[in-house]
């Protein structure tokens, strides 16, 4: 099956690193990929070879800058020389041709068919359902599409009202990341919907086997007597990273929360500033490490999740597959995931409750059992839920080519 592959940013977030996981572990046998992305992001480095990587041409400069390009100044001028020297000699002004580049849109959409034409899919699988255009031009050429839904109501506020009718209607497939989005998907008249969990690779633990708690707090300037908690995800109102400040004057002096957040929004400024208005010296936003991630998740004794709604984050089995407990709003996914023994989910959007479940969690009066947390995240491990989303694509997609008309 030849899948061509969508996603909008190429980062680091959760939804595009599950798609990462998919190209890295799916049978090179029975699959493959092409890649594309309008913004070149970061993960397109992390691409195995195997994938048909296409890059998203630079279409901007020329079309957001009429005038300022050389070639089309010149042409301008021919242009007009051309148009005058006509009505010298004839009295009209031959047919205006304009000679301004095309919309990025259209420029886009060429490209689109004709990287199809090249690689010859079976299928377009679209990563988010901030992808709009592209399942709009997969429509208007009859090519089957899939989406990989890892979005609930606050990411569709995003979505024109068309757009996601189009995207739910005409999709040949839409796969939820959880089965929260999944009831969303049919509630929106979703036809064939199935859920594909998100997952993580697992093999990231053999880079701490060598690392102890103590040297890496040490190492990174964090207190060694204190009840570490972790949060991870976009330093964004919808991660509910507002909540931080009060959250860590409830949770007291015995904690130290860090934060792996990139702060980029006046949103984020504000919070730094209201830290430090307040004085509160037990909470580090550290941004996002790329670099030593799992290092830093290697600091915590804790996990918490302050989101508002997430449907399954990433963070949450990172979490897990190093047997850290879960104190969480039940935001999305997070209640899918977390069974008896493995932490907290408060029903309530409290800050003062979520303090409350990270205290029992400290005073061990949440039976946490951590043997189980460690089971629970092996069931997500990318190697087995690649094997579940092979099984997916094969029993729900056409398998014949699909040439453009």
């Amino acid at each position: 099956m030849r899948i061509l592959v969508f996603t909008p940013y190429a980062s680091c977030n959760g939804a595009e690193m599950m798609l990462l996981n998919i190209l890295k572990h799916a049978d090179k046998g029975r699959f493959e990929f092409g890649f594309f992305s309008p913004c070149n992001g970061p993960l397109t480095k992390e691409i195995p070879d195997h994938v048909n990587y296409f890059a998203a041409p630079d279409f901007h400069s020329a079309a957001s800058k009429p005038g300022t390009d050389i070639t089309h100044y010149l042409a301008r001028l021919r242009s007009k020389v051309k148009n005058k020297t006509t009505y010298w000699l004839t009295g009209k002004y031959p047919a205006v041709q304009s000679t301004k580049p095309k919309p990025y849109k259209d420029q886009i959409r060429e490209y689109l068919t004709q990287v199809h034409q090249e690689f010859k899919p079976d299928i377009w699988y679209i990563n988010t359902v901030l992808m709009s255009d592209v399942t709009e031009l997969a429509s208007e050429l009859n090519i089957p599409f899939a989406i990989h839904v890892h979005d609930m109501l606050y990411m569709y506020t995003q979505v024109g009202y068309a757009h996601m009718k189009n995207m739910i209607q005409k999709a040949d497939l839409l796969i939820g990341c959880a089965e929260c989005v999944c009831d969303k998907l049919r509630i929106m008249g979703g036809q064939r919907v199935v859920l594909q969990y998100e997952c993580v690779d697992l093999q990231f633990r053999d880079e701490l086997k060598f690392i102890s708690q103590e040297e890496a707090r040490k190492k990174h300037g964090i207190p060694t007597d204190k009840y570490v908690w972790i949060m991870s995800g976009a330093v964004e109102y919808r991660k509910g990273i507002d909540l931080l400040p009060e959250l860590a004057q409830l949770a007291g002096d015995r904690v130290h929360i860090i934060c792996l957040g990139e702060v980029y929004s006046g949103y984020g400024y504000y919070i730094e500033q209201e830290l430090k208005y307040y004085h509160i010296d037990n909470v580090t936003i550290s941004g996002f490490k790329k670099e030593d991630y799992y290092e830093y998740m290697l600091l915590a004794d804790g996990f918490v999740l302050t989101s508002r709604e997430d449907p399954f984050p990433l963070v949450m089995i990172e979490a897990a597959s190093l047997g850290l407990p879960i104190a969480s709003f039940d935001s999305g996914g997070v209640k899918e995931f977390v069974e008896e023994g493995m932490g907290i989910v408060v029903d309530t959007n409290q800050v003062e409750d979520l303090a409350e479940a990270m205290r029992k969690i400290m005073d061990g009066e949440a039976g946490i059992i951590k043997e189980k947390i460690l089971a629970r995240a092996e069931a997500f491990d990318a190697i087995r839920q690649t094997s579940h989303w092979e099984k997916l694509m094969v029993e729900n997609c056409l398998n014949e080519p699909v040439q453009i008309i």
